[in-house]
C-alpha cells in the first residue's frame, strides 16, 4: 500500500531452467511466485528444493496441468490434494496457493478446492512468443502498479527475458514481489488477479 509493487509469478516448473532463474531473481533482490505442476516435480525434485531453499513462495499449478473443469468439483479437490502433498514431501512447503491451469474455474471448485486460486492480469503469452526480446519488452511495457504477471519457467526464451524485465520495471521505480506480499496473507477462497485499487481496500 505504500510502495508501487508488481506481483512475479511463474508457471508449469520446476524445470531444466529454473535454476538459472533463481540465480537472476536473487541478484535483483526479487521473491517471486512458483506454481508448481506435480508431476514437474516429480521429474525435477531437486530444482522444486531450490526454490524452497532460495525463499520463494511456492504455489499449486495441479498434477499434471489438466483444465480442472473437466475434473468435476470433486476430481478438482483431489488433484490439488495430490498436488499439494507431492510438492509438501518434496520441499517442505505446503502451498497455500493454487493457480487452475489455462485460468479455467469455476465456482464450484474454488468451492472445492477451497484455496485463493491466484489468476493474472498481465501475460505475454511467452508459451506462445517464444522470443526474449518481444517478453521482455511486452511485460516491461503493460505491467503496473498492483498488476500480477504471468510467465513460465519451463522456457529458456522468457527466463532469458527475465533480467530485462526485472531491470526495467525497478527502474521505473517498482517494487517487484511474490503474491503474499501483494495481496496479503490468509486469503479466503475465491479468485484474485490483481491487487485490489486503494478505494476496494
Amino acid at each position: 500500500m505504500v510502495q508501487r509493487c508488481i506481483g512475479i509469478t511463474f508457471d508449469d516448473g520446476p524445470g531444466p531452467y529454473t535454476d538459472q532463474l533463481l540465480q537472476t531473481l536473487a541478484a535483483h533482490n526479487v521473491r517471486a511466485t512458483f506454481f508448481m505442476v506435480g508431476t514437474q516435480v516429480q521429474r525435477f525434485p531437486e530444482v522444486a528444493k531450490d526454490v524452497a531453499s532460495a525463499g520463494m513462495q511456492i504455489g499449486n499449478h495441479s498434477w499434471n496441468h489438466d483444465d480442472l473443469t473437466t475434473l468435476g468439483a470433486s476430481g478438482a479437490a483431489a488433484d490439488i490434494t495430490q498436488a499439494n502433498d507431492l510438492i509438501e514431501q518434496t520441499t517442505g512447503v505446503r502451498p497455500e496457493l493454487m493457480r487452475p491451469p489455462y485460468g479455467s474455474t469455476n465456482s464450484s471448485i474454488v468451492n472445492a478446492v477451497g484455496m485463493p486460486e491466484i489468476l493474472w492480469s498481465v501475460d505475454p503469452e511467452d508459451w506462445k512468443y517464444r522470443d526474449s526480446d518481444y517478453v521482455a519488452n511486452y511485460v516491461s511495457a503493460h505491467a503496473e502498479r498492483g498488476d500480477i504477471v504471468l510467465m513460465h519457467d519451463i522456457h529458456q526464451t522468457t527466463v532469458n527475458a527475465v533480467p530485462r524485465i526485472l531491470d526495467n520495471l525497478q527502474a521505473q521505480g517498482y517494487t517487484l514481489v511474490a503474491v503474499d506480499t501483494l495481496l496479503g496473507t490468509s486469503l479466503p477462497a475465491g479468485k484474485y488477479s490483481q491487487q485490489p485499487s486503494a478505494d476496494q481496500r
